[in-house]
């Protein structure tokens, strides 16, 4: 299946992508409103134009409340697994595996991850239990559209029951995305469900640090489905394997381990489409450069040798500052990076310049170096709670002057994917 064939049933569908010229305005956080849009790329030495993207969110979405009544006589229980483990023949379930009785994604005890459960109902009004973040996207015939884009939660680590209430009794595919536990569905008699039929989607594997796994608010936050992977496999049409851990890198195994063990176990469990590896930022001040670099050859040979028909995607070094403020060993660290990837004949986008190169060495973007020129990802030098009015770090980096908020996340994800976009249109 070619890597951007998106199903008629995702939410892709209601995205299409068009090229035309652009320059960024990266000074600006998204608008709120039905669509969250950035136009990204710029400079394309290899293409005429940019690309726009758009998160849909409903115009009208449905009223989601926390339920604390007892769940009524006339109600009945769809729960995701059968009582032999496997899923419940009205879901569909993608990403992983339910297991059986605790209803979670399998081997994740922890909002690393995300699955989704997918059927279609006729029902103006669901009640389902979670102990999780969670997020619902409805299709009502033009492709799937958030509720919202953070999701939500009472508390993601205590079971709750969630009424969804629509305005009107009509026939909607709902898919609901947690991190941690489902535990099924109540419909009122003679409301229907059944599986939602589609094809799954490419499998798309992120390994990286908290900025993968979409850590935010003094780090003792973890909501994946506002990271940068979410936000990208929502527009390209992928299935999300987010294998951020906080605190790690290519040599530094923080709390778990390195790059290099969890890309082993995940291309043997996953068997992932296309693999994005996030550079490094851990590493930086604990290592010398050239041994962190010699850890990201290791890996890239190990993916050429164990998954060669395996798309790869390098993405560089992040800062929470623009360029003009980045310690040189940080600049040096993203040089050699991105000189071993494309040894590799890995594409290489360049979150400290802008820059995205194909596998090649063709610049599909151009990058510039200082702020005011405004095509790099993070600019400035403040954060939200000390802002200094020179960069969109303002609203993008967080109160920990480190990792971003959720509209910076959401910035990071919608550039990257017209760049990861960018680089498989042209490497087709």
């Amino acid at each position: 299946m070619p890597l951007l064939q998106a199903n008629a049933n995702t939410a892709v569908s209601s995205n299409t992508i068009t090229e035309t010229d652009i320059k960024a305005d990266t000074n600006t956080a998204p608008v709120a409103g039905t669509d969250i849009n950035i136009n990204t790329g710029t400079n394309s030495r290899a293409s005429t134009g940019k690309t726009e993207k758009s998160l849909k969110i409903m115009e009208n979405p449905p009223e989601i409340t926390l339920y604390e009544d007892d769940i009524t006589a006339t109600s009945y229980k769809l729960q995701p697994v059968t009582i032999n483990g496997e899923v419940n023949p009205v879901y569909s379930c993608y990403n992983s595996t339910l297991t059986k009785d605790t209803a979670t994604l399998n081997g994740i005890t922890d909002s690393t991850n995300v699955f989704a459960i997918e059927f279609t109902t006729n029902c103006q009004e669901f009640i389902f239990k979670s102990s999780s973040f969670f997020r619902i996207s409805v299709d009502e015939g033009k492709g799937y559209e958030l509720t919202s884009y953070e999701g939500y939660t009472e508390n993601p680590y205590v079971w709750a029951c969630y009424k969804v209430r629509f305005s009107e009794k009509k026939q909607r595919n709902i898919k609901i995305e947690c991190t941690l536990k489902f535990w099924g569905v109540y419909l009122q008699e003679g409301d229907t469900i059944s599986k939602l039929e589609r094809e799954a989607n490419p499998k798309a594997l992120f390994v990286g640090t908290s900025i993968t796994q979409g850590i935010y608010r003094y780090s003792n936050q973890c909501n994946c489905l506002v990271g940068y992977p979410m936000v990208v496999c929502n527009l390209l049409g992928f299935e999300c394997i987010n294998n951020g851990t906080g605190g790690t890198g290519y040599l530094t195994k923080g709390a778990t381990t390195t790059y290099y063990d969890r890309l082993v176990t995940a291309i043997e469990n996953e068997h992932p489409d296309i693999i994005f590896i996030e550079g490094g930022p851990n590493d930086v001040d604990r290592y010398d450069n050239n041994d962190i670099v010699a850890e990201a050859v290791r890996c890239h040979a190990y993916i050429k040798e164990h998954a060669p028909d395996t798309k790869v995607i390098i993405i560089g070094l992040y800062h929470h500052t623009g360029y003009e403020y980045l310690p040189v060993k940080h600049i040096d660290l993203n040089k050699k990076l991105r000189q071993e990837a494309l040894k590799f004949g890995l594409p290489y986008i360049d979150l400290l310049t802008g820059d995205t190169i194909a596998g090649d060495g063709t610049v599909l973007t151009e990058g510039h170096l200082l702020s005011a020129d405004g095509n790099c990802y993070i600019t400035g030098n403040g954060n939200v709670s000390n802002p200094t009015g020179n960069g969109n770090a303002d609203i993008y980096v967080d109160t920990d002057n480190y990792h971003p908020t959720p509209e910076g996340y959401k910035f990071l994800g919608l550039k990257l994917s017209a760049e990861i976009e960018k680089i498989i249109e042209y490497e087709k």
